[in-house]
């Protein structure tokens, strides 16, 4: 299916959709499963194809809903991040089309309309839309040029903002993945089983036979095995040379998501310095 065109979309705007285009398809063989969203979140079809073709763009609350029709706490997590930079570089463009429009308005004079501006309510900010008073035709004035500035800095504020609170999150989960894996670790696994081994016959051990499953070996002494994407809780170690399946397409961006023997989820490190590509897994 092709893909309507997001025209003027900021660059973080289309990598949030075409991300979430890409993973629909992957899963659902639809870019945009757009009935099947709004039958599970709720949400409005048009509404939900408005925001697909960046017609309207949905606030936090709106999208959190939206989050909804993906069962994965990892990806919903990734696509959070991903919704900061986008609503971001939205709010960005928006003001520069307030400017845009501000000094076009006192071109044309104060009862002037171009008929763009529609009423969404919580659920999205129309592209387009201005949420200032209109400029007077003194629009030159200290107050305008005084308005204008504050718009600017509003906006590089909110930029600043995300940027810093993103490389914060990043900073902080690669620095804890590392020190988790460093070879030579003292784990206290709970829930390990016999020693703790993740060796074969424990419970804690990788699952056989997982389908759609990349095949992978522990090249560090022993690396850990986490009970979430994102919790510092292990269920076990798992030694150099134990081969385990991954799935790549639900793992999150520092951990894959693996299979235990008992059933359960668990996530490993994806830093290539302590797994590695194999074959040969059970």
């Amino acid at each position: 299916m092709t893909k309507a065109p997001r025209v003027d979309a900021p660059e973080a705007v289309e990598d949030l959709w075409s991300t979430i285009e890409a993973y629909c398809e992957h899963r659902t063989g639809k870019r945009r499963p757009i009935r099947d969203i709004a039958a599970k979140t709720g949400l409005k079809r048009s509404t939900v194809s408005d925001w697909f073709g960046y017609r309207s763009f949905p606030k936090w609350e709106m999208f959190s809903n939206f989050l909804t029709y993906f069962e994965d706490e990892a990806w919903q997590h990734d696509l959070e991040m991903m919704w900061r930079a986008a609503w971001a570089g939205h709010q960005e463009a928006r003001h520069a089309a307030a400017r845009y429009s501000t000094g076009t308005h006192a071109a044309r004079g104060p009862n002037s309309t171009d008929g763009s501006h529609t009423a969404d309510g919580d659920a999205a900010e129309r592209i387009g839309a201005t949420d200032g008073p209109e400029a007077s035709p003194t629009s030159g004035s200290a107050r305008t040029r005084w308005g204008r500035l504050l718009v600017v800095g509003g906006g590089l504020l909110v930029t600043l903002i995300v940027v810093a609170a993103f490389g914060y999150a990043v900073g902080s989960g690669t620095g804890s993945d590392r020190a988790d894996q460093r070879a030579g670790s003292d784990p206290s696994p709970i829930n390990a089983g016999p020693g703790g081994t993740g060796q074969p016959g424990d419970s804690t051990a990788p699952a056989a036979g997982v389908v759609g499953g990349t095949c992978m070996a522990v090249r560090a002494r022993d690396v850990r095995v986490f009970t979430s994407a994102r919790a510092d809780e292990v269920w076990t170690t798992w030694r150099r040379g134990m081969k385990f399946w991954v799935d790549r397409d639900a793992s999150s961006q520092y951990r894959y998501r693996t299979v235990l023997r008992s059933g359960r989820h668990a996530w490993v490190t994806s830093d290539s310095r302590y797994i590695e590509p194999a074959t040969g897994c059970p």
